[in-house]
């Protein structure tokens, strides 16, 4: 049993699974050096007679259940009938993990009840990216007590504490929703926090996890509402400590690092990759990168693969000149197709390589795209490619800076050619509407699924957890790049997720149990 529940999930991949997400235990962490007991209670849109479950974890002097919005959306894959095509399509229908406002509503409300029943005291608070979304929808929030937007490292942590002192958290309100006060973005905080996984959240031995390394991303893509200029990095000698506590205590040797652009400089490329080469063990991970840093030093590129690079992002968007500059992508096209022939040459047997693009940016007509999913097909450069429409949201001064560090697109609208932006799925430039940058994404996607599809992998951040499932990097590289194992690897996979989270809830319930 716990004073505080976190609920969380990341739903996208159905019955595929994905890893944990790290923000629910950095906020457990805070709270557990604070005082408070905690529990995360992790895939839990995917557990039978659940809140028959979720009562072995509350107790009268329960004070919060939070449940973490931001990688819940109804699943992509696995249902039929549902007219989803992709995981950006399924991100943004329904509401949370629901397909319908009323089914939000009966499970809130189931929720509001268990609580009056066992943890009267008890208040349902959301946060992370999608409490936003009740702004526009206060009358979804019949159930829920509080909001924390921004960063909830601080705010529920001061919001906990009131509770236990059976005083009012500080507050603000919002569309009349009551949100914690302390609402910070990541670059407006001083420190990135520790994260430290407890065995009582059920970490399985050799799990790949999640891991800080900096908060915030020093460039300022026009596009991005991710905190741009600036990155509040953790220290070298706290990082290399709790990659060594995970090794020691779960055996954890393979990594998410969550980090919006892990070489952000060649300075940092060096020091973290330099320390993590002295490890007396060898870990992998996966990570966003960019090309800019390994086209202009391309030992950094050859430093990471060394260090453990195994799986790469890269942020690529656009291959259009104007488009890609405008967008606050400088390197010209041309050198970043270079790299990404010679990346793949180089370390294409030892490294994943997925490349994102955005349809829709200003300046790039529709035959671009065309143009560059011809070249991909072309010239293979990457192991996978994921194309997805430009979403952009309204601009709302007093959101901004607090709760969201709004793009420049959203700022200065008609800067770039917007005629009309009514929401993030709902704008109209001179160039494309969304509904055509939508078409032009999913027909890019089927291009290249026609031409390369793989097995059942094929974007860069199912693999860690891919790792907790027993497959080895040679798996990633082998035998789940070939098309004809599909069905196969595909119900492997599923098993295998099937009997991990059967074994974390098993594990989860034993390791807290309920007070007699």
């Amino acid at each position: 049993m716990a004073q505080i529940v976190i609920l969380s999930d990341v739903v996208s991949y159905g019955e595929l699974g994905a890893g944990r997400y790290i923000g629910p235990y950095v906020i457990a962490s805070q709270l557990e050096d604070h005082g408070f007991s905690t529990v995360v209670v992790d895939f839990f849109t995917a557990k039978a007679n659940f809140f028959e479950y979720l009562e072995n974890f509350i107790e009268s002097s329960t004070l919060i259940v939070g449940i973490s919005s931001t990688f819940l959306s109804p699943s992509a894959y696995f249902k039929t009938g549902r007219g989803r095509h992709n995981s950006f399509d399924s991100y943004n229908s329904g509401f949370l993990w629901k397909d319908t406002d009323q089914e939000w509503l009966e499970w809130s409300a189931e929720l509001k009840e268990l609580l009056r029943r066992k943890a009267p005291k008890a208040k349902i608070v959301i946060g992370g990216v999608k409490a936003a979304k009740f702004l526009k929808r206060p009358d979804l929030a019949r159930d829920v007590d509080y909001f924390a937007l921004g960063a909830g490292d601080s705010s529920i942590v001061q919001a906990a504490s009131a509770l236990r002192d059976e005083k009012e958290p500080e507050i603000k309100e919002i569309a009349g929703l009551k949100v914690f006060s302390q609402m910070v973005l990541k670059h407006q905080m001083n420190a990135c926090p520790v994260t430290t996984f407890q065995k009582k959240w059920a970490i399985q031995q050799g799990e790949a996890l999640p891991i800080e390394i900096s908060r915030g991303c020093i460039f300022n893509c026009k596009y991005c509402y991710y905190e741009r200029k600036s990155s509040l990095r953790k220290s070298v000698d706290i990082l290399i400590q709790e990659i060594t506590r995970n090794y020691e205590l779960f055996g954890t040797n393979s990594y998410s690092f969550t980090d919006d652009c892990f070489n952000d400089s060649r300075e940092k490329v060096e020091t973290i990759c330099g320390a993590l080469l002295k490890l007396p063990f060898k870990i992998d991970f996966t990570t966003y990168a960019r090309v800019d840093v390994g086209v202009k030093f391309p030992h950094t590129a050859d430093l990471m693969v060394e260090a453990g690079a195994s799986s790469l992002h890269w942020g690529l968007e656009s291959f259009h000149p104007e488009a890609a500059r405008r967008a606050g992508k400088g390197t010209p096209p041309e050198k970043v197709k270079e790299f990404l022939l010679w990346f793949k040459k180089q370390h294409g047997h030892r490294c994943f390589s997925f490349g994102s693009f955005i349809t829709g940016l200003p300046y790039e007509p529709e035959s671009s795209v065309h143009e560059t999913i011809d070249w991909l097909l072309a010239h293979d450069p990457l192991h996978a490619v994921g194309f997805g429409p430009l979403t952009i949201a309204p601009y709302t001064e007093s959101l901004d800076q607090t709760v969201v560090d709004f793009a420049d697109y959203s700022r200065h609208p008609e800067k770039y050619g917007f005629s009309r932006i009514g929401g993030i799925d709902d704008w109209e430039h001179e160039w494309m509407t969304y509904k055509k940058a939508a078409e032009l994404a999913n027909f890019a996607n089927q291009q290249w699924l026609s031409k390369k599809e793989s097995g059942v992998f094929s974007f860069t951040w199912q693999y860690y957890h891919l790792r907790s499932l027993g497959y080895t990097n040679e798996d990633l590289l082998g035998r789940f790049q070939k098309t004809e194992l599909k069905a196969s690897l595909t119900a492997e996979v599923i098993g295998r997720h099937k009997a991990f989270i059967e074994q974390y809830w098993a594990d989860l319930a034993r390791l807290n149990p309920p007070h007699t």
